[in-house]
Parts: structure tokens; sequence; C-alpha cells
């Protein structure tokens, strides 16, 4: 997997709820980009030490990609139960996706 530098966006968490959350996905041209065979990974961090929470990927079910049938959409779900282990709700997050062929790209910035 191609390494990238990553970004950190805000994100509040309300403990033991459920989170979900989408975005769109797009290129350059703001067109939406066509993520069947990709794979999302994402990790949750403390904002105040950096502390690792929680760990979500495609392949966990933490995200469903092109979700609804839309080219470029993903869905984001956090359960209560994930939630209620995380011991602050100030958070960051990163959100890579990684195409076959293992091209990488940071789709939160």
């Amino acid at each position: 997997m191609t390494e990238i530098a990553t970004a950190n966006v805000p994100l509040y968490i309300e403990q033991a709820a459920t989170f979900k959350d989408s975005l769109v996905c797009a290129d350059e041209n703001g067109a939406p980009v066509d993520l069947a065979g990709r794979s999302a990974h994402m990790q949750i961090r403390s904002a105040n030490f950096g502390l690792l929470m929680a760990v979500l990927s495609s392949a966990n079910g933490g995200f469903t990609l092109n979700a609804g049938g839309t080219i470029g959409k993903i869905d984001l779900c956090i359960s209560a139960a994930q939630t209620l282990l995380m011991i602050n709700p100030n958070a960051e997050y990163d959100l890579v996706i990684t195409a076959p062929g293992s091209d990488t790209f940071k789709a939160r910035e």
C-alpha cells in the first residue's frame, strides 16, 4: 500500500450513541468517484492525547462504499457499543481510500 500523509478532521461523538455520517468522494473536478472494488480505512483518535479509540474499515462493516447505489457515496456507521468505549467525545479522524493495485488517497482533508 502506498504511504501518504493523513489529515486530522475534527469529529464530535456522543458516547453510547450510534454515530452515522455520509460523504461523497469526488475528483478534483467535483465528479463523484466510483468506489467499486476499493476499500476504506479510518482511525479515530482523541483530540487531546491522540489515543486510538476506534479503527473502522469497509472490511469490518464501518463503511458502505457507493452506498445506496450512489456513485461516490460513503456511509459511515459507528455502533453505540463502539462509542460507549470512546472516553473523549472530541476526536479527530482520517479517512483513506485504497484502490485496486494499492493506490491510496485521502478522502477527507
